[in-house]
């Protein structure tokens, strides 16, 4: 014999099946008939049946949302059927045409009420029992059929008309298409060029300053909608959906009193449900963007005095936002001008210096990572250290932390805090945090010093030899390729423009 743990799981797994997007929902009436019918065919009894969907029909209890608000206030919960009490104690209100009063008071005669069966619970204690004691224990009118008829009465007189059929199935593939937003890996490329304009990019942003500004939808989202989403973000992302909550909060770049504790979750719903009223479609170029690619911008910024909220939000793809940063729209504008009036040799130039910074930074990270793994010294010494410039340190750093990532032992954090004459931390106008800045080239030495020798890693004071690593010295020969190509660009873009 099944456990009712088991039975509840088929009804769910049978009920999901029903429907045609596999989202059940309490408050669609053919929902709740294709519910009826799959618990009929488990060959419940009809006790059981009228018992489930009665409360799924009447979990609000049929409150007002003013008398809801009441309600909470006095601490009570909805227990079935209308009636509101402490949790676990006794029926002490009920709800009466909308109204809660005492109970006793209103114009509905009393009826014995039980709480509601959970469903994300087993509520039994003896495991041992069989199904068939503890569905004894539920009660259910003797008309099965007219009673069912009254519960269905409640929801709706008439059967959902085929426009309104299929509005729901419309408003479901969008709810799913928006999520498949929501969950999408960005495919961005990371690091130097990431937020390269093209030419194409630049003419959209011009037309759009001009006043050709696409139609971005205006969609009516309920609470209800987006906690369904949230609910499929939770169930699909598992123990990730966290970060992506903190990821989120983020979006924007919000002062931290907006991110943190009960404003940070009201921040993160506001977020979900702006974008998805959007249609996740940017404001420049009115195209759909991935969550992941979109950023979040405040029309007016926050340190000119804009507020945080829905009305002064709009997405837009990462490299517009980038492109634009803090600047005016009379400014991007003049930014825009001067890039539409660059040559083709011009814009080689800006892709090959990119070129040279990201590969001269990713490989020496690289370099520096696979020297030191296994507690190597990757050639490094006290003497050396002095002659590094802040980018090859600040690479050889990022080197070790790629084998002691952040929260491990041995993990050398490369930031300072901006600090006043005082020692006070310095935020910004808007009350956003300033970030911090790269420590001091002293500091960043003496960290890195005390962080290998604690791992037992012995940095000399001076090397022994004067062989050069032949892995090191394919990157400077390499950089020394890439700079050659860019200063003889140079030397081109500078002779057109003495012939011009």
């Amino acid at each position: 014999m099944k456990h009712i743990s088991e039975i509840i799981e088929d009804i769910l797994v049978e009920w999901a099946y029903r429907v045609h997007d596999g989202m059940p929902n309490p408050k669609n009436a053919q929902h709740i008939q294709e519910l009826r019918e799959s618990m009929e065919e488990l060959n419940l009894p009809n006790k059981v049946i009228y018992e489930v969907i009665q409360n799924l029909i009447n979990e609000d209890g049929g409150l007002s949302d003013k008398e809801k608000e009441k309600a909470k206030k006095m601490n009570l919960i909805h227990l079935g059927k209308g009636a509101y009490g402490k949790e676990g104690g006794e029926v002490t209100h009920q709800a009466v045409d909308g109204k809660l009063v005492v109970k006793g008071d209103g114009k509905e005669p009393e009826k014995e009420t039980k709480p509601p069966m959970k469903i994300d619970a087993n509520p039994f204690d003896d495991k041992e029992k069989e199904t068939g004691d503890h569905l004894k224990q539920m009660d259910a009118p003797d008309d099965y059929e007219d009673s069912m008829d009254d519960l269905f009465g409640q929801m709706d007189d008439e059967e959902p008309s085929e426009e309104q059929l299929q509005k729901e199935k419309e408003k479901q593939e969008f709810l799913l298409d928006i999520t498949s937003g929501l969950l999408e890996t960005s495919s961005e490329i990371k690091g130097e060029g990431r937020f390269n304009m093209s030419k194409d990019d630049i003419g959209k942003y011009k037309s759009y300053l001009e006043g050709n500004k696409p139609e971005i939808p205006n969609y009516d989202i309920s609470n209800d909608e987006v906690d369904e989403v949230i609910g499929i973000l939770k169930s699909t992302l598992g123990e990730n959906y966290q970060k992506f909550v903190q990821r989120v909060k983020k979006k924007g770049d919000p002062p931290k009193q907006y991110s943190t504790g009960d404003a940070g979750k009201e921040r993160v719903f506001s977020c979900l449900k702006h974008y998805m009223s959007t249609g996740g479609r940017s404001t420049i170029t009115g195209e759909f963007v991935p969550f992941s690619e979109s950023q979040l911008d405040h029309v007016t910024s926050l340190d000119n005095g804009g507020v945080d909220g829905p009305e002064n939000w709009e997405w837009m793809e990462s490299r517009f936002n980038q492109f634009k940063g803090a600047l005016s729209d009379e400014d991007v504008m003049a930014k825009i001008k001067k890039d539409l009036s660059k040559t083709p040799e011009e814009d080689k130039l800006k892709a090959l210096n990119q070129s040279f910074r990201k590969y001269s930074k990713e490989a020496f990270i690289n370099y520096y990572g696979d020297k030191f793994k296994d507690n190597g010294t990757a050639g490094v010494t006290e003497e050396s250290l002095e002659n590094m410039n802040g980018k090859n340190l600040d690479a050889m750093i990022k080197g070790w932390n790629k084998n002691h990532p952040e929260g491990t032992e041995f993990f050398i954090p490369r930031y300072g805090s901006k600090k006043d004459d005082t020692g006070k931390a310095i935020d910004r106008k808007s009350g956003r945090a300033s970030g911090g800045r790269i420590a001091s080239k002293p500091e960043l030495i003496k960290r890195f010093l005390e962080k290998s020798k604690a791992s037992g890693v012995d940095i000399p004071s001076k090397t022994e030899t004067n062989d050069v690593d032949n892995d090191f010295q394919i990157i400077t020969d390499e950089l020394s390729k890439q700079k050659g190509e860019i200063s003889n660009l140079k030397q081109t873009i500078k002779k057109q423009k003495a012939e011009q």
